[in-house]
């Protein structure tokens, strides 16, 4: 999806393990309570390595190139239409 995106899916199993380097990671199934709640969200991923077993939490959203470009360009839009419906309001509601 290209255009105005402000964050953008990365797949966490092609990142490094943070403890040896390793990038062979695959998803890990969910042990605690806290665990299997913070799963619901869906920008965490639980994973461990292959090769030293760690397991930990990795952001599977990453922030777009063009964020700030992006979000600046929504704010105005958000302005503007705020602008024309206090236009639209004034207009047509009177009391």
């Amino acid at each position: 999806m290209s255009g105005l995106q402000l964050l953008s899916y990365k797949d966490p199993t092609i990142s490094h393990c943070e403890e040896c380097g390793n990038v062979a990671l695959h998803n890990s199934k969910p042990r605690t309570i806290l665990e299997k709640i913070f799963c619901f969200i869906p920008c965490f991923g639980l994973y461990r390595c292959h090769e030293c077993n760690l397991r930990g939490w990795k952001l599977e959203l990453e922030v777009d190139k063009n964020f700030w470009r992006n979000l600046l360009i929504y704010i105005l839009f958000a302005i503007v239409a705020a602008i024309i419906v206090a236009y639209l309001m004034k207009f047509f509601v009177k009391s």
